[in-house]
């Protein structure tokens, strides 16, 4: 480890932003953010800059300074140092790719384009500047002589004005120091905490053509100084804003049409696991009874397939149909309170610039394959994507149909917690087959799942420890639906909760 100067204070970024020191290629997401991945060179970087406009993002990390009090600090980079305001690397070591802005932005930063004046499709240099696998700060520059810097919480809009550095900038003792925080008013590194885990294993195709159904189940993850014992169910078992309540997917047989129909079925109970009869929210559908032969085979089928799961509301994916060839046409999002509402909820609840993001992916769609889409605000939802919530969208076109990605965060509406203590590319440093990560709002533990097993591990120094405290096997491509989580003096009474009502098991 390189010596650092007495005289200089080393401010590291907090651990939740550790990211890209990784010399591997990797995505944000699964389509084409990544452009490609150039080899090391800090010239990019190197100068003096200055700042041309601030905006915080995290006025905890930047210890509560204004704007107007960040807008004369000096800004500087060399092979020998690195000076943003008060805080001062020697030696630093430094990591570029390029991607496209629009992702990269919205999920590392929980920013849009908008705010900082970006256009959409922007190529984008991603500087990581660091020492020891600590992250110092990271610059995205659009090009040679503007950019962003991002430190501690707070985003400098900056222009380059001198190729050269003339001398070490003047510590001003005053100056605070800006620690990693991971603490929040509500809960610390170690407070108790744990996740209600929703899994699927989707359907998939039998030997004689047929498909079996998808398949649910809830874990319950809790730590609190040690891993305590993990529980599961076959349902979903989720987090209300009083008690909780129980989700399935159940079969039911329409006499009226000869169909086969999927609805699904939710009710509620108590803290103390009593069912509330006169909450209960799902039913059959009109004309249906209960699907009590699994052999019964019917012409028309009704299937769906759920992708996510949260306090209020459900994404599903739905086929209506004779030939069910595993896709499904339909994609709505819907409240708990109404699973089988016929009409879901609209794209407009989340914003203007849902809607925005929709009629200009559809428009995309339409100048490039010339084909004339049928536009539906209703026909989105929200998916896992490399560790984050993010929303999708469709547009139906004749007897098919194109999805496309929302570059547009979920909010709050839709999903109360959705932060990575642990970067994407640093978990896949340490367990490459992983497909999908959450981590606790204390930044304690980390659930990673790859495609046959789940791995739970220890968050030391915004980092996952070198082996996770438990394995267990996943079933059939399980892939998270949802992630609840409590803390404190609520870790406990889930635990009650989780075991007061129907069937679980402990998995050992």
């Amino acid at each position: 480890m390189r010596k650092i100067s007495r005289a200089i204070v080393i401010i590291f970024i907090p651990f939740i932003l550790l990211n890209f020191i990784s010399c591997k290629r990797f995505n944000i997401k699964s389509t084409d953010e990544l452009i490609t991945a150039p080899n090391n060179n800090a010239n990019y970087l190197s100068g003096v800059w200055k700042v041309k406009s601030v905006k915080i993002v995290d006025s905890n990390l930047a210890n509560n300074k204004s704007e107007s009090d960040l807008m004369n600090v000096s800004i500087s980079f060399s092979d020998s140092m690195a000076v943003v305001g008060s805080n001062t690397l020697m030696n630093p070591k430094t990591k570029l790719k390029v991607y496209y802005s629009e992702h990269y932005l919205l999920y590392q930063y929980n920013i849009n384009l908008e705010q900082l004046n970006l256009a959409a499709n922007t190529p984008v240099k991603v500087i990581s500047v660091y020492e020891n696998n600590n992250m110092f700060c990271e610059a995205i520059l659009t090009d040679s002589k503007d950019g962003y810097i991002y430190q501690n919480g707070v985003i400098y809009q900056v222009y380059k004005i001198s190729e050269m550095v003339d001398k070490l900038p003047e510590i001003s003792k005053k100056d605070p120091v800006y620690g990693p925080k991971v603490e929040s008013k509500a809960y610390s590194y170690d407070s108790p905490t744990g996740v209600l885990l929703g899994l699927k294993s989707a359907r998939v195709k039998n030997k004689d053509g047929s498909y079996n159904e998808d398949r649910y189940r809830t874990l319950w993850i809790s730590f609190d100084g040690k891993l305590n014992p993990i529980y599961e169910r076959n349902d979903i078992f989720m987090p209300r804003l009083k008690g909780f309540s129980v989700m399935n997917v159940k079969n039911s047989f329409n006499a009226s049409n000869s169909s086969n129909q999927e609805y699904v079925d939710i009710f509620g109970i108590t803290l103390n696991g009593i069912v509330e009869n006169n909450k209960v929210k799902g039913g059959l559908p009109k004309g249906a009874e209960v699907n009590r032969e699994s052999t019964r085979v019917a012409p028309i089928q009704k299937l769906i397939d759920i992708l996510f799961v949260s306090n209020d509301y459900f994404s599903a994916q739905y086929y209506d149909g004779n030939l069910f060839n595993n896709s499904y046409p339909t994609l709505k999002t819907l409240p708990v309170d109404n699973p089988n509402n016929e009409v879901g909820l609209y794209l407009g609840t989340l914003g203007k610039e849902a809607t925005k993001s929709y009629s200009s992916a559809v428009e995309v769609l339409k100048n490039k394959s010339g084909k004339v889409y049928k536009p539906n605000t209703q026909d989105f939802g929200v998916i896992r994507q490399n560790g984050y919530w993010s929303l999708k969208g469709r547009a139906v076109y004749d007897d098919d149909y194109s999805e496309f990605n929302l570059n547009i965060l979920p909010g709050k509406k839709l999903i109360t917690y959705d932060k990575l203590f642990v970067s994407w590319p640093a978990i896949k440093d340490r367990v490459p087959n992983a497909l999908d990560a959450v981590t606790s709002p204390t930044a304690r533990i980390a659930v990673v799942t790859t495609k046959t097993k789940l791995l739970i591990y220890n968050i030391i120094n915004g980092e996952l420890d070198k082996e996770p405290l438990k394995q267990i096997d996943l079933k059939d491509d399980e892939e998270i639906i949802m992630a609840e989580w409590a803390n404190n003096e609520f870790v406990n009474s889930w635990t009650k909760a989780f075991k007061s009502y129907g069937n679980y098991s402990e998995i050992k």
